[in-house]
């Protein structure tokens, strides 16, 4: 299938959409997709990079005036105007040129991240694509998509309701969020992590541009104190880039680093992160890694007070740098562990996977079931699939629980950031078919349990969901323990490709 990717950097923009596009196209390349990105030559842009990682880019010259404030007929919200010049032309010569750029390119999907672009442009460019696809965050104008994907932490379906048409399907909040695939596969070891005794690690991140220079007036803070091992990333793109060099030279204890190829591991070699809250927040979390919060753009405000909400992070305005930031700091370490688990829990780094399967339905044969996951409202049809005799039959406690030892068990489950649970689910009617759940063993082991509704056997619902667990879960081993007499069950795992190890025990090897 053909992609298409409409996405911009600059100075104004920043990096975040690019990345979660690069991270986006580079599951969907391994998966037999080939992408394309259409980009604005903007002062700040990202083009290099794209072409690096080894996909095609079809460039928009930089229009004459294009800094000014551009006036957009579709614009609802008007807190969020100034966003419209980052597209940096007028929107009619914008989509006109990308139409002219895709030329006879037979598009499956037109992908659009970017704040600049609302339904005028995507109505103009629809003829040319099967379906349009836009990742948004800001929830402040209509679109004109068939899918709407918004990563931030606590978003609802229900914030689009009048910003999207009827049939368009909505991927909300942060278990979408467009984290690369190494933070998932790392997130097995950061379970396990304590604060370090000393000394302590602290990783500083303000973003590829940051214009501010925040990351300057936070090592001069930082650099007050010998007992700590300083990380300071920050691109040669930005226009401070020498100061915060020239600065990291005279301390021995501070470490600058113009990119990182590998975000993942330099987060987990760290106790405590500085950051500016964009879609790096999603990783931070992903890897449980604490943090101090510094907005430092408008649309960065809603994402760091959801972070604060859910106990995450600890978000200061930069003018208050230096009267709040050490009492922050002495806030983290004192209740680090508490921290660590809030970030866990509100993003577990599988967003890219479920956006990949979800992108499949558009283009290939869909498949008939989905895996959601599980949450309080399931509690009552879990208790009745589980205590149906056909159920405990086969089940290796064969125990039926009380109502009330079932919701106190399964909250347990739902509450923990080191197990699965999801509801299988028909794709289309959402009716509830099955349920599958994921519980640890041991670093990167889990054992699977999976049964299916008993009125709706035979209609290969669990086959459908181990399959959706391998996309969902390959950079894992998973184990599961069947019974010898439960002949059926036998069969799925052998169907499903696991290699039986036992009479009662197979096994799935990480795929990945």
């Amino acid at each position: 299938m053909n992609i298409v990717f409409r996405t911009d950097a600059s100075i104004d923009i920043g990096t975040g959409h690019v990345i979660r596009c690069l991270t986006l196209a580079q599951v969907l390349r391994n998966k037999g997709a080939k992408c394309y990105f259409v980009c604005r030559q903007h002062e700040g842009h990202m083009i290099k990079l794209i072409i690096d990682r080894g996909f095609e880019v079809r460039i928009l010259p930089l229009e004459n005036g294009s800094n000014k404030t551009i006036d957009f007929p579709g614009l609802i919200n008007i807190r969020n105007a100034g966003h419209y010049s980052w597209l940096g032309a007028d929107w009619k010569i914008d989509a006109q040129q990308t139409l002219e750029v895709i030329g006879d390119l037979v598009i499956d999907l037109l992908i659009v991240d970017h704040y600049g672009i609302d339904f005028y442009w995507e109505n103009t460019v629809r003829e040319v694509c099967k379906n349009l696809v836009v990742i948004d965050d800001l929830a402040d104008r209509k679109h004109s998509c068939d899918l709407m994907i918004d990563q931030t932490l606590g978003r609802r379906p229900q914030d689009y309701k009048l910003l999207v048409p009827k049939k368009c399907k909505i991927l909300a909040g942060s278990s979408y969020a467009l984290v690369r695939p190494e933070f998932s596969a790392l997130r097995e070891y950061a379970y396990d992590r304590v604060l370090s005794d000393s000394p302590l690690r602290v990783l500083v991140s303000m973003g590829g541009i940051d214009q501010a220079n925040a990351s300057l007036s936070i090592l001069k803070l930082l650099s007050t104190r010998s007992d700590l091992e300083i990380t300071v990333l920050l691109s040669p793109r930005a226009k401070n880039y020498e100061s915060v060099v020239s600065f990291s030279r005279d301390y021995q204890n501070i470490c600058h680093i113009d990119f990182s190829e590998d975000m993942a591991t330099l987060m987990t070699n760290h106790d405590i992160s500085i950051g500016a809250p964009g879609s790096t927040s999603w990783e931070r979390a992903c890897l449980g890694l604490p943090s101090i919060i510094i907005p430092l753009a408008d649309n960065q405000h809603e994402i760091g007070e959801k972070l604060k909400k859910y106990g995450a992070a600890i978000v200061i305005k930069l003018d208050e740098l230096e009267s709040l930031f050490w009492k922050s700091l002495q806030q983290i370490l004192s209740d680090w562990v508490t921290y660590h688990t809030a970030n866990l829990e509100i993003c577990d780094g599988l967003g890219i996977y479920r956006v990949s399967i979800e992108l499949d339905s558009y283009v290939n044969e869909a498949d008939d079931y989905r895996l959601l996951v599980a949450c309080e409202k399931d509690i009552g049809d879990i208790f009745k699939w589980q205590i149906h005799p056909l159920t405990r039959k086969y089940a290796v406690n064969t125990k039926i629980p009380t109502w009330n030892e079932h919701k106190k068990w399964m909250r347990q489950k739902l509450k923990s950031p080191t197990n699965y649970f999801y509801i299988t689910s028909q794709a289309v009617t959402k009716e509830k078919m099955g349920a599958v759940r994921l519980d640890r063993i041991d670093n990167g082991c889990y054992e699977v349990s999976i049964y299916t509704d008993p009125g709706k056997y035979g209609q290969g619902v669990a086959i459908a969901a181990l399959n959706i667990i391998d996309q969902l879960h390959p950079h894992i081993t998973i184990e599961a323990n069947v019974l010898k007499d439960n002949t059926g069950s036998q069969r799925l795992f052998e169907k499903a490709k696991y290699q039986r190890i036992s009479d009662e025990k197979f096994i799935r090897h990480t795929i990945l």
